[in-house]
């Protein structure tokens, strides 16, 4: 029997450089929504190092054993929706990508 590979969520949108912290603490604020009610969800927060034209682009990353499915994708935006309500935050693309070597 096999099994598919686990599928990974990466998000990515883009924020004025002057709201970095505001966009750590909707992250802060996404992570504890969502640390409880999905066990076993890791999520991390990346930027990269330097802006372009005065915004940042931030990276979420979402991984658990077994994967990202779409129910628990679901939830991580809704989470996400109020997490970040008042953070002026660009619109959040979203990519799947599984492992293949480590």
């Amino acid at each position: 029997m096999s099994t598919a590979p686990a599928v990974e969520l990466y998000l990515y949108y883009r924020a004025p450089v002057a709201e970095a912290a505001a966009v750590q603490a909707g992250f802060g604020r996404l992570w504890q929504a969502l640390r409880d009610s999905a066990p076993g969800l890791d999520s991390r927060l990346l930027r990269r190092p330097e802006p372009r034209a005065g915004e940042h682009t931030w990276m979420e990353i979402h991984t658990r054993v077994g994967g990202i499915d779409a129910m628990l994708e679901s939830r991580i935006e809704a989470a996400a929706a109020s997490a970040f309500a008042g953070v002026p935050i660009g619109p959040r693309q979203r990519e799947h990508f599984i492992a293949c070597a480590s």
